[in-house]
């Protein structure tokens, strides 16, 4: 059965969910709602408002007990309704019927295995920490009024950027930047970027295991995660105007007293090699676990580690490489939302403001920067019965902060996508998964890529990657049209009117980050009018200076069993 504890766990999140959804029903997406009402269609059901379903569930919740709920347990989850089924990569076929007899014997097996009952913990006590005795002095306070945000410097160098907005009722979007992030991975170490979010987020905080935090903020709307970015690491949190102490609170938690836990590296390792097995048997994967380091020159970070490296990770090398960040770098701390700007403030100041002075953690070495293989080829074979093929056609570009240069790469890889589609689907019917992208580096000076793609059958590659080497040589010989900018243009405009009414947009390409890169805040100023501006010799220019054919590297990925000669 269930116990007392994990019902009123369950009827918090659930009663919290039902309130938070009647908060925020005024600001809905238009194309949510569109989706709801069609689900509903489709299954019979009646599409209800937050209001109803708050009203018609709210009681079951609140009248929901361990009894009852075993009870439905028990009859839904009987012999007669469960059905043992079987999928991944073991080889049950040669004999139907003992394959059958091997999955009934492993089901058996398992089933006679003793289940212990969870250890309960009494009353979890969450925020534990105390904020700190010296008081926060704040240095500067500004406000940047054009666009609504309010910077703060403490005096012990934390920055806090704050933006009230009203595109979504009820809700908080948070970021807390610090240290350099997967730039100063070291190179015999990996798989170490992405073993440390795991353990970070697996592990819970020092005094409070996953499971345990997870209990402690149980029907609240306040959670976090960690990420390791290509020049930073990053605390993200989602919260609400009610829970801004909590929210604050979690993520000083974060720094000041983390998780590093043997059985969150454990699982962390697990989940990545099974990642690795999936990644090992497609042509996509075989880009993530070869292609992008062989773009960026043979850079360890750069791709999916192999098993090897997954292997090597140990706990302390996670602690070693994340704790200087985590007790010495400059903080950024940035929030947008529907929120007091005040109050932000003021918590912002009892906790991060009060912290000791921070100082600069290593950056990245000059000479530790990523080398496009111009001129380069690359051919893989994957392990796969799936017919299918992807090249990839590669051109140097730069980094990203020269934002005027990369909008305008943008738009070439914009209308590079749209001949491809032209030209390999319509024309040589060979694709109906093509197009071009654009990748300019934050981490690394100088380095980024403008790359042609194509999913393909793999008799067809030839022809393909000479199609796509002939777009690209007649972009830079003989340029664009006006025609073409105005495809690429209009509906990137549109979408930039769109993407500046959200709140994650505001976070996430504005202000994180904006202490080091105070540019991020005129981008925002100059973005729909720049684009606007783009001229055809514009486009031309950018390709004559970036899609030069001596200069590409191919990527050929194929089944193992295909002949690429064909």
């Amino acid at each position: 059965g269930f116990t007392a504890s994990e019902v009123r766990r369950v009827q918090k999140e659930f009663a919290t969910e039902l309130k938070q959804a009647v908060k925020t029903a005024a600001t809905r997406e238009n194309a949510q709602i569109a989706r709801q009402i069609l689900y509903h269609l489709k299954t019979g059901r009646v599409f209800q408002s937050p209001k109803q379903r708050m009203a018609l569930l709210g009681p079951v919740v609140e009248n929901a007990t361990a009894g009852l709920l075993h009870e439905v347990f028990t009859d839904d989850w009987a012999p007669s309704h469960r059905l043992v089924m079987v999928t991944g990569n073991a080889d049950l076929t040669e004999d139907p019927d003992a394959a059958e007899d091997q999955i009934a014997r492993a089901y058996e097996k398992s089933r006679m295995t003793a289940v212990e009952k969870p250890a309960g913990r009494g009353e979890i006590i969450f925020p534990y920490l105390a904020a700190p005795a010296e008081k926060s002095r704040i240095k500067t306070r500004r406000e940047i009024e054009d666009l609504g945000i309010t910077r703060v410097e403490f005096a012990n160098g934390v920055t806090l950027l704050v933006k009230k907005t009203d595109f979504t009722d009820n809700q908080m979007l948070a970021s807390m930047s610090l240290g350099h992030g997967k730039s100063v991975e070291p190179a015999d170490l990996p798989a170490l970027s992405e073993m440390a979010a795991k353990v970070i987020n697996s592990s819970g905080l020092g005094e409070l295991t996953e499971d345990e935090l997870s209990q402690a903020l149980a029907g609240s709307n306040t959670y976090a995660t960690f990420d390791v970015e290509e020049d930073k690491f990053v605390f993200g949190a989602q919260s609400v105007p009610d829970e801004i102490r909590l929210m604050f609170g979690l993520l000083y938690a974060h720094i000041e007293d983390p998780g590093f836990r043997q059985s969150a590296l454990d699982q962390g390792a697990n989940e990545l090699r099974q990642k690795h097995q999936a990644l090992s048997h497609s042509v996509q994967g075989a880009l993530a676990l070869h292609g992008q380091r062989f773009l960026a020159g043979g850079d360890s970070r750069f791709g999916f580690p192999g098993i090897e490296a997954i292997e090597k990770i140990q706990l302390e090398d996670v602690r070693r490489w994340l704790t200087p960040a985590f007790e010495n770098a400059p903080i950024e701390i940035a929030v947008v939302g529907d929120m007091d700007p005040d109050a932000v403030i003021n918590e912002a100041a009892a906790l991060f403001g009060s912290l000791p002075e921070r100082k600069e953690v290593r950056k990245p070495a000059p000479d530790q920067q990523p080398k496009f293989p111009e001129g380069g080829h690359l051919d893989i074979s994957v392990p796969t019965k799936i017919s299918k093929a992807l090249l990839v056609s590669a051109y140097p570009t730069t980094h990203i902060w020269d934002i005027h240069k990369t909008r305008r790469i943008s738009v070439l890889s914009d209308i590079f996508s749209d001949r491809l589609r032209i030209r390999i689907r319509q024309d040589l019917g060979a694709s109906y998964s093509q197009g071009a992208y654009h990748y300019p580096s934050r981490g690394y000076k100088n380095f980024g890529l403008l790359a042609g793609y194509a999913i393909i059958a793999p008799d067809e590659i030839n022809i393909v990657e000479q199609a796509v080497a002939e777009i690209a040589a007649d972009l830079n010989e003989k340029g664009t049209t006006e025609d073409e900018l105005k495809r690429a243009i209009e509906p990137t405009l549109t979408g930039l009117r769109e993407q500046v009414k959200t709140n994650d947009y505001w976070l996430n390409t504005v202000l994180k980050g904006a202490k080091r890169h105070p540019e991020q805040l005129q981008w925002s100023r100059t973005m729909e009018d720049d684009y606007k501006e783009i001229t055809v010799e514009e486009i031309n220019q950018a390709a004559r200076q970036w899609l030069i054919p001596k200069k590409a590297a191919v990527l050929r990925i194929l089944p193992e069993a295909a002949d690429a000669g064909k």
